[in-house]
């Protein structure tokens, strides 16, 4: 059998039969579970040699310019955060790879413990920023006015100072690990 992906709320009450899964999967979902007790469930959910994955695309990449998170960073940051932006030191949660690989440590219960990070470019239109920032937990917290103001300022700036072509750099992380 297999388990693909997890809805916060059912983490701790999913009735499901112990330890039946080969694969769990966690699909740009993780940061906003309770980790070590999120990672001790997806254990006992899987079999034996069983394989859990936990995969993100993180909107940015600290090695390479990216002039339209720069030109949206004030509009952005002033309004609700998401966990995916990680801690004080601001690495987000997906790219804290020594705190995730702690976290499977802390655990104990998982073997072969391994993470591969790969960037790559995403482009799109005006429009399709847009669309895809209206998707963000960031952007869904904030009062419907609010949500379109902000949207409307994306709008401007991709269609005004990016000519309605936006860049953003990307990194995909994907963590695997082997059940004990």
């Amino acid at each position: 059998m297999t388990l693909v992906g997890w809805q916060q709320y059912a983490v701790d009450r999913a009735d499901l039969p112990g330890a039946p899964f080969d694969l769990g999967i966690a699909a740009t979902s993780f940061h906003w579970l309770p980790e070590l007790r999120c990672l001790n469930r997806a254990a006992e959910l899987l079999c034996p040699g069983g394989w859990w994955a936990m995969v993100w695309n993180v909107f940015g990449d600290p090695s390479r310019p990216d002039p339209f998170h720069e030109a949206t960073r004030a509009l952005l940051e002033d309004g609700p955060r998401s966990p995916s932006h990680g801690g004080r030191a601001g690495v987000p949660f997906a790219l804290a790879t020594g705190a995730r690989l702690s976290a499977f440590g802390r655990c104990g219960a998982f073997r072969d413990i391994s993470h591969e990070a790969r960037p790559w470019t995403l482009e799109l239109d005006a429009d399709q920023t847009v669309a895809l920032y209206a998707t963000f937990s960031d952007m869904t917290a904030r009062p419907a006015d609010e949500q379109r103001q902000v949207l409307g300022q994306l709008r401007r700036i991709a269609e005004d100072e990016f000519g309605g072509r936006v860049t953003r750099n990307m990194i995909t992380i994907l963590y695997t690990a082997r059940r004990c």
